[in-house]
């Protein structure tokens, strides 16, 4: 790219020290380093967002459950708008719709794992691009 022509040029014309040459281009890959993490934390934190949001769909179907179950104890009768209540969750479309969302929390769940990971690699990859002397002050 024009940087590291740029890099090249200058070192043909100028004796240029190592130290120097090989810090520009360690700018060059910590940019792209840098890059790389912030693009796999993005997308780690909105995949692992929407695992949370489907989540909380699950459970508020679970507590709307067990609120309507609990409310037949009272009184010992069931009416007959509860009865229907009681059958949309439980044969319903509703039922379906969760049981297929919890279905989905796990790949989910797995797919947020897979992409820390590859957060975490990009980190890694980041902290290798430093300059050694940077580099070796940051602790695992």
């Amino acid at each position: 790219d024009a940087a590291e022509d740029a890099i090249d040029y200058i070192d043909d014309k100028v004796d240029m020290p190592d130290i120097i040459t090989d810090n520009l281009i360690d700018i060059k890959a910590m940019k792209e380093a840098g890059t790389k993490v912030y693009q796999t934390s993005r997308e780690t934190s909105d995949l692992c967002h929407t695992t949370i949001d489907k989540a909380s769909e699950v459970v508020a179907f679970g507590l709307e459950l067990k609120e309507t179950l609990d409310g037949l104890s009272e009184g010992g009768t069931l009416e007959a708008s509860k009865f229907e209540i009681i059958k949309d969750l439980v044969d319903g479309d509703r039922i379906r719709e969760a049981t297929t969302l919890a279905g989905e929390l796990g790949d989910l769940a797995l797919q947020c794992v897979d992409k820390s990971q590859d957060m975490m690699e990009a980190i890694e990859l980041g902290i290798d691009s430093l300059p050694d002397f940077i580099e070796d002050r940051i602790e695992d």
